[in-house]
């Protein structure tokens, strides 16, 4: 195929006996521009040709001597790029057309909600005809390179896809792109059906979901875990705009629900990605919002919810401070213990705080603050529970009201304390 929906081959600037392949760019999808692009064994390259203005628009070095990160400054740096072309003014049909919407550029910057954002890339594309988005102009080849089959009449296309997969900022980047276009095709096929001729109306939309939920599915499974890839914290950090913080980019894929029609061993395949997830967000400590939305990912569901290893060191806390009581030390005594508490909270919560601090350094002050309060409410519960199961099982006289609210933040700090050492286990794991 010599033309996708973006690029087609220029015949006349190519000699593919050669090894010679240049591509022509439709920024609508539609229209031809004097932007041009060429897969040779340097990278990829960009490039304006026309009469007032001949120049390179943007070179991706591929050399194997180079190292992870420099084809992410590169993109990083071109993300809110903006580059005029006088050639462009010319072009009088030059803007979106129904098929670009459809594409990655509108799927990753719109996500079908509309545009709230007046500097947006996006609007400053469709408002100035004048000039292109680099965002826009990548995004464009990234579909064409994995949707399309154009470039593969470049003699150089198994060695740029070779050294492309091997960066992993490109191949976070097309993985979400390429889930984010998935997922809109998913609910606009749900929404607008199909017509297989010979076949009854329920059995055209249990094919027509399924076809399209495979697909889905497949994207959401390559996304997910370059997200929980542990290279991805720092990489989308420094994206310059192209990724949020990991947290947040699962959560904008499991704050969307659809429910998938596969088979059963992809829908098995499914759940142990789904509980893959669900354990990544409780390694990082983002009980509040797996707990808020395990009714929709029943896959979610599972002990490493309860945080097993902080369960155990509070329990081994109860257990050491009642041993206390008992037979050793002194006797906590009714009353006067309000401050005390309170003290103890405090210390709880800015326990928490450095050690979220210290294992996402990256985090923003509010987004460390509010995952320190969970998880000291999370330790809070835990130790509740123990302790009431405790005395229940016990049936000690010695601890009375004042005092068991003293051992329920003592035993949570000591939980947490000791999880400080051993902060490289996932606290979903058992022991």
């Amino acid at each position: 195929m010599d033309y996708g929906r973006y690029f087609k081959l220029d015949s006349e600037a190519s000699d593919l006996a050669a090894g010679i392949a240049v591509f022509r760019y439709r920024a609508d999808g539609e229209t031809d521009s004097p932007i041009y692009a060429a897969l040779t064994h340097l990278g990829i390259e960009f490039n304006i040709v026309g009469t007032a203005i001949n120049s390179q628009l943007l070179h991706l070095p591929l050399d194997d001597n180079l190292s992870e990160g420099d084809i992410g400054m590169i993109l990083a740096r071109n993300f809110n790029r903006k580059v005029p072309i006088p050639e462009l003014e010319g072009y009088t049909l030059f803007q979106t057309s129904d098929a670009d919407w459809r594409g990655y550029f509108s799927v990753f910057f719109n996500s079908g909600k509309g545009i709230r954002d007046s500097i947006h890339p996006w609007n400053l594309w469709s408002n100035d005809k004048t000039s292109i988005s680099l965002a826009k102009l990548i995004l464009d080849f990234l579909f064409d390179l994995r949707e399309t089959r154009v470039f593969q009449m470049s003699p150089h296309y198994m060695e740029i896809i070779r050294k492309l997969r091997e960066n992993f900022f490109f191949r976070a980047l097309a993985a979400k792109a390429g889930y984010l276009y998935q997922r809109m095709a998913y609910s606009a096929a749900i929404k607008k059906g199909a017509e297989h001729f010979g076949r009854s109306w329920k059995q055209r939309g249990k094919d027509w979901k399924r076809f399209y939920g495979e697909l889905f599915f497949k994207a959401e499974e390559e996304w997910t875990a370059c997200i929980r890839d542990p290279r991805s914290s720092e990489t989308f950090h420094g994206s310059g705009g192209w990724f949020q913080s990991s947290e947040k980019e699962m959560k904008h894929v499991y704050s969307f629900w659809p429910r998938l029609n596969l088979d059963a061993t992809k829908m098995a395949a499914k759940k142990g990605n789904d509980k893959l997830s669900s354990r990544w967000f409780i390694s990082r400590y983002e009980v509040g919002f797996v707990w808020r939305v395990w009714p929709f990912h029943q896959s979610f569901l599972g002990w490493h919810l309860f945080l097993p290893r902080v369960f155990v060191n509070i329990a081994a806390g109860w257990f050491t401070f009642v041993l206390m009581q008992n037979f050793s030390g002194p006797k906590l005594t009714p009353g006067g213990h309000a401050g005390l508490i309170c003290a103890m909270l405090i210390m709880v919560l800015c326990c928490c705080y450095i050690f979220i601090r210290r294992m996402s350094p990256l985090l923003d002050c509010l987004s460390v603050a509010r995952r320190s309060l969970q998880l000291t409410i999370a330790a809070l519960i835990i130790s509740a529970i123990i302790g009431y199961g405790m005395l229940f099982a016990i049936k000690d006289p010695t601890i009375n009201q004042n005092n068991f609210a003293f051992f329920l933040v003592a035993a949570s700090y000591f939980g947490i304390f000791i999880q400080l050492f051993v902060n490289e286990k996932n606290p979903s794991d058992a022991l």
